[in-house]
């Protein structure tokens, strides 16, 4: 769990810290950032995990250029990772983990918001940036990002300045770019807002402002095989406007 804010008025006011629980709820761990009065830095902001590393975002570290972390499950060995270049705003957060490496997504790199998606080794090493073929200003690219053991996939829910939205699928060192749109994708749907991927190599990809039934932001869910195939849509028997369906998905 993340805690990306604070009482106002109290020192470190969105500060931001994560917690760690047994699954019974007991024995909470409480993880601070390295600078843990330092206001408006957002540690936690997203989060991701495997079975013995803590990985988290933290959106507005370093005045908005954002920075991702690792740990333990008790906040030791806690190692911060930034790209080699960034500049005021790019936002980097949107963090995905697997056994080797860590991944982010930085929606404010570029001219405009054209966004990127870097990958790390865990230890920070092997930085790759990931930027779409058709990239362009205001795509909101590395809204969410989620790894496989081989491949990263990058939601990209403000696509051409008509938030239809995409999905893109890489390899680990940036080649072999797929797109993925739905097949009754609508402007103004954000199809790619978020995603993840299930042990099976499913992609799970939420779509909250879609308008099923005509019923505005109902939203929707997706999932697909890894090279784009396979597409089932997923919405709730009784849709509901403006419930924002898919806004958050789990794989």
């Amino acid at each position: 769990f993340s805690d990306a804010s604070a009482t106002p008025g109290f020192p470190g006011y969105k500060r931001g810290r994560v917690y760690v629980y047994d699954l019974d709820g007991t024995n909470r761990q409480d993880i601070s950032g390295p600078t843990p009065t330092q206001s408006a830095e957002l540690f936690g902001h997203t989060l991701a995990a495997t079975d013995t590393k803590i990985a988290c975002g933290a959106r507005n570290m370093d005045n908005g250029r954002g920075a991702l972390f690792i740990m333990n499950y008790d906040g030791t060995a806690m190692t911060k990772i930034v790209p080699a270049v960034r500049d005021v705003d790019d936002y980097l957060s949107h963090v995905s983990i697997n056994s080797t490496k860590i991944a982010g997504g930085a929606t404010g790199v570029g001219n405009d918001n054209q966004g990127a998606a870097y990958v790390f080794n865990h230890d920070g090493t092997g930085e790759v940036k990931i930027e779409a073929s058709d990239s362009q200003g205001g795509n909101s690219f590395g809204q969410a990002t989620a790894l496989t053991q081989s491949k990263l996939i990058v939601g990209c829910p403000e696509l051409g300045g008509v938030r239809a939205g995409s999905v893109y699928v890489y390899n680990l060192d940036g080649t072999g770019e797929l797109k993925i749109t739905p097949s009754d994708g609508a402007p103004g749907d954000t199809f790619g807002y978020s995603v993840a991927v299930t042990p099976d190599n499913k992609i799970v990809v939420g779509s909250q402002s879609s308008d099923p039934g005509g019923l505005q932001d109902a939203g929707k869910v997706y999932t697909y095989n890894l090279d784009g195939s396979g597409e089932t849509i997923y919405q709730p028997d009784t849709p509901e406007a403006f419930a924002k369906f898919g806004s958050m998905v789990a794989g």
